[in-house]
């Protein structure tokens, strides 16, 4: 069986039918498109237009690009960025390129980055956690507890996660260090903590003040504490609460700080004092070396600020 070879005219034909077909097809679109939306579209080519025609730049490619960037430094959505994309497109479909595509990633990218900036919280340093633990006032067992959680979480750099996972059992005395079995949320894989006696924030300290007060054999060591005082058997869960609480106790507001600035703060205190990257990391456990290089370059810049020799 031989294939049928199309001459010059047929292959034009076909060319022509598939074209029609095209712009049949595109032409169908548009008129499915909801009213409000080709009204939106027509606005966009508007001012795409009258953009082109103050700057005096071509209808190209590079302008719809340089378009794209005004709208983003003007400060409007990526929704209405893509929308105006899509009305420009729309009308001149030859100004599709990979330079517009990539602008657009650029877009985007900067206004998750921008979230991400408001979203995020301060980083709970050293000299924060050591006035939250002196506004912690007296020796009861809640009192206890709370100063060991906050202390051992900050010198330990422990997912809240993590933190309330400890038990009784993943404590180890030696001498003037008590070290800690840590491990991840889902129990697969673990890490060795060590706290120092004598040291500041005086974790050590807490721990083992809160530990002889309590009496615990084993079981979790954070417990939720009767109202007389005395260690519960069910483990304490809403470390968020008790967090909200010691902040408030301290004068600050109650979302002034998230549990996890704590292992923020760490990072920044620790890097100010001149600990390298990979020191952090070896005690916060970070996987991906990039989350936490964010808050170290932060603070190295905070430490060899030139200013500071003035």
């Amino acid at each position: 069986m031989t294939a049928k070879v199309l001459d010059l005219s047929e292959l034009r034909a076909k060319q022509a039918e598939l074209e029609a077909l095209a712009a049949q097809n595109k032409q169908t679109q548009a008129e499915r498109k909801a009213p409000n939306s080709r009204k939106a579209y027509a606005r966009w080519v508007v001012r795409f237009d009258s953009f082109r025609s103050d700057y005096r730049l071509p209808n190209d490619s590079n302008t719809l690009a340089l378009f794209l960037q005004q709208l983003a430094g003007l400060g409007r959505s990526i929704s209405t960025i893509k929308q105006a994309y899509a009305g420009v497109i729309d009308s001149y479909g030859d100004l599709r390129s990979e330079q517009v595509s990539r602008t657009i990633q650029g877009i985007t990218q900067q206004h998750k980055d921008q979230g991400r900036s408001a979203k995020t919280k301060p980083a709970l340093t050293i000299e924060i956690a050591d006035d939250i633990l002196a506004a912690i006032t007296g020796d009861s067992l809640r009192s206890l507890r709370n100063r060991a959680m906050l202390s051992v979480q900050w010198v330990t750099a422990s997912r809240p996660s993590e933190l309330l996972g400890l038990c009784v059992n993943h404590i180890v005395h030696c001498g003037d260090v008590m070290t800690l079995e840590v491990f991840e949320k889902d129990h697969s894989t673990s890490r060795l903590k060590a706290i120092g006696k004598g040291k500041r924030l005086s974790a050590y300290e807490h721990l083992q003040a809160y530990l002889n007060q309590a009496g615990l054999e084993s079981g979790p060591i954070w417990r939720k504490i009767s109202r007389a005082d005395n260690p519960c058997k069910s483990a304490l869960k809403n470390y968020s609460v008790v967090f909200s609480d010691l902040l408030e106790g301290a004068g600050l507001a109650r979302n002034a700080f998230t549990p996890h600035c704590v292992r923020t703060g760490y990072v920044t205190s620790q890097a100010i004092a001149g600990a390298s990257l990979a020191e952090i990391v070896a005690v916060t456990g970070h996987q991906n070396i990039e989350s936490v290089k964010h808050y170290f370059d932060r603070a190295v810049m905070l430490r060899d600020n030139p200013m500071d020799r003035l």
